[in-house]
């Protein structure tokens, strides 16, 4: 949902993470996520997730590089059917061991419709796929 660059020689402590949307009757849960890089050279995010909270990213490279980015993978657990959108992330965060700080973005706007069929409000999902 969420991707970060770290800058060469930065540290970035990840604290907390909370989402911002209509998701009542859902649970969301926030990771990180690593570069995997798979066989043919690229690099995946999403495949490999940790704790988000008190997780630490560094830089791979000393370059300023793609290759440094994370991600912040969210997991959404419907407890009802409906449609939940989550919009944006609250992050809080150290940088080299700095006061807190909070910060709100996203990449995705993550909309899941939870049930079969879909909720009536879900017009852009299909039957059966959950949206």
């Amino acid at each position: 949902m969420l991707f970060i660059r770290v800058r060469p020689g930065d540290t970035i402590e990840l604290l907390s993470a909370e989402p911002i949307g209509s998701f009542e009757g859902a649970s969301v849960r926030f990771y990180l996520s690593r570069p995997v890089i798979q066989e043919t050279g690229e690099r995946v995010i999403g495949e490999k997730l940790e704790a988000l909270e008190g997780a630490e990213a560094t830089a791979a490279v000393p370059t300023d590089s793609p290759e440094n980015t994370v991600g912040i993978v969210g997991e959404l657990v419907a407890n009802r059917p409906g449609r939940f959108e989550v919009t944006s992330i609250r992050l809080r965060y150290r940088i080299n061991g700095g006061p807190e700080q909070v910060g709100e973005g996203t990449d995705v706007i993550l909309t899941v419709c939870a049930d079969d069929p879909a909720p009536t409000d879900c017009p852009e999902a299909s039957p059966g796929t959950g949206g």
